[in-house]
């Protein structure tokens, strides 16, 4: 957003104002890449909510396959994140790289909160929506206040987690929980998500302590993360990809 760049330009240089851009404008082209996939299979979605035969089963599938491609969309990034050196020589680029990790778990509530956002528009609740975008824009100037002072760029990144994630679980609740939609995030699709995020964090400890370069730890992560998705999902997907192609 605009505002978390005059925040940074209050407390920073410009040119760590200039690092963050890139480092959220390579974020957001990454957002973008899972929104024209995300978008392709909304109109299914929408006639199998409306539909009661199978509904269950069908939204499994569009609730897999949409974290699916989103730890791979994610875990990519950081992959080409953390070897910009090998695009660019910028400087200004090459500053981001140690913090590709952390703007990356800032984005994923971001992806999940897609699958809320559609339940909610589906019965036609967008007065939540409207005022979850609010909180959530509330919640972001907040954390750049009290953050960017401290922490600088880093800061800047940390408050929009916060604001993502908050406004992630708002929707979460209202629309499992308030309104007993069908599109549902099960249990265990929270917990792999959690396992995830864990195991970046331990594949991150330990190349760090085995003084890997980040250029490494990118592709180890990267590799960590597709072997852990397809031994989750990887029959799920194999049995659902031709019901996905013939929609």
């Amino acid at each position: 957003t605009v505002v978390d760049k005059i925040v940074l330009g209050r407390y920073c240089d410009t040119s760590v104002v200039g690092q963050y851009s890139v480092l959220i404008s390579l974020l957001l082209f990454a957002n973008q890449i899972f929104i024209a996939l995300w978008n392709a299979f909304t109109p299914k979605i929408l006639l199998s909510l409306a539909d009661n035969s199978d509904n269950l089963s069908l939204s499994k599938i569009f609730v897999r396959w949409h974290i699916f491609l989103g730890v791979i969309i994610l875990s990519g990034t950081v992959l080409v994140g953390s070897n910009l050196n090998l695009i660019t020589s910028n400087e200004k680029y090459l500053a981001t790289i140690h913090l590709f990790s952390i703007g990356v778990l800032a984005m994923l509530p971001k992806l999940l909160k897609s699958i809320s956002t559609l339940q909610l528009m589906y019965i036609k609740k967008t007065r939540a929506l409207a005022i979850n975008n609010l909180l959530t824009f509330v919640t972001l100037i907040s954390g750049l206040i009290i953050l960017v002072p401290l922490l600088n760029m880093l800061g800047a990144i940390l408050a929009l987690a916060i604001s993502n994630s908050l406004g992630f679980g708002i929707l979460y609740y209202q629309s499992e929980k308030k309104y007993d939609i069908r599109l549902k995030l099960c249990r265990s699709d929270v917990f792999f998500l959690a396992s995830s995020i864990l195991l970046v964090a331990i594949t991150y400890w330990i190349t760090k302590e085995l003084n890997f370069t980040l250029q490494l730890y990118g592709l180890i992560q990267f590799i960590v993360l597709l072997v852990f998705v397809f031994f989750r999902y990887g029959t799920f997907m194999r049995n659902t990809f031709y019901k996905i192609i013939r929609w």
